[in-house]
């Protein structure tokens, strides 16, 4: 396992290849942002048995940006749970609370660290759906 230390069984209930079937972003001011207006035209993640997430954003410009983050806790109670992931492009871990229903996860992140002058305050929610591609 990577040097996270997340839980394998919980981990097992979320691993696969999920597509974003709603994004919404909300500014610190209240604006709300979708997907194209982040230009996006589509979004994808794989969480991975060694702990980490991948994450592609295709963007409607034909470019992929992509990036990769690493569990470092998750804990999953029912169909609910948290990740807390570090993200390569941020200089602190990521709370990502989501809830599961079937093939899909529904999440949301709020960014509470006020030294993040880009984020602070902004809040994200999506649903993503599991796909059945290996």
């Amino acid at each position: 396992m990577a040097s996270g230390w997340a839980c394998a069984g919980d981990l097992d209930k979320i691993t696969g290849k999920y597509n974003y079937e709603q994004y919404r972003l909300t500014m610190a001011n209240g604006k709300t942002l979708s997907m194209s207006d982040i230009g996006a035209k589509s979004m994808s993640i794989e969480v991975k048995k060694d702990s980490t997430i991948s994450m592609k954003m295709f963007m409607i410009d034909g470019k992929i940006i992509a990036s990769d983050a690493l569990i470092k806790e998750i804990k999953i109670d029912g169909n609910k749970g948290y990740w807390i992931a570090q993200w390569p492009e941020m200089n602190y871990p990521v709370k990502k609370l989501f809830s599961i229903n079937g093939s899909q996860i529904e999440y949301d992140i709020k960014f509470e660290n006020a030294q993040d002058l880009l984020r602070y305050g902004m809040h994200e929610h999506a649903v993503l759906r599991k796909t059945n591609a290996s």
